[in-house]
């Protein structure tokens, strides 16, 4: 009988898990590479529209950008859910760093996490917060 529950369960689920890998492949890598006819905010903001999209949930739209030499911070909105994403540009990519966690973070926070360096991270914070 216990055999019966688990290939009913397994059916259930099967859809829901299928649908999840078939999201799962459609994520673009989190990389972006910066041509001379793109800007460096357009790549930033097309990087941060397709880490975040997820379906069935609203567009990501990109609020905010700072850079600053080869860091850059940006605010992004998704209905009712928002956030700051820390990215660094290497050998002409853009790439997502770690989470830098909810609400405004310090400087010594976004140091920690991502390795921003602290002076970079405080500038980058102070002119990214004093343009909302």
């Amino acid at each position: 009988m216990k055999n019966i529950w688990t290939k009913l369960l397994l059916l259930c689920l099967l859809p829901i898990g299928l649908e999840m890998v078939t999201q799962m492949a459609a994520i673009q890598p989190a990389i972006a590479q910066i041509t001379s006819e793109d800007t460096a905010e357009n790549q930033i903001r097309q990087l941060v529209v397709r880490s975040r999209t997820i379906a069935r949930l609203p567009t990501p739209q990109v609020r905010k950008i700072t850079i600053e030499d080869n860091y850059a911070l940006a605010s992004w909105l998704q209905g009712e859910a928002g956030g700051i994403i820390a990215l660094v540009k290497r050998d002409n990519v853009w790439e997502l760093l770690p989470s830098i966690g909810g609400g405004v973070p310090r400087a010594e926070d976004v140091n920690r996490r991502t390795g921003m360096p602290l002076r970079v991270a405080a500038s980058l914070l102070s002119r990214h917060i004093e343009r909302y």
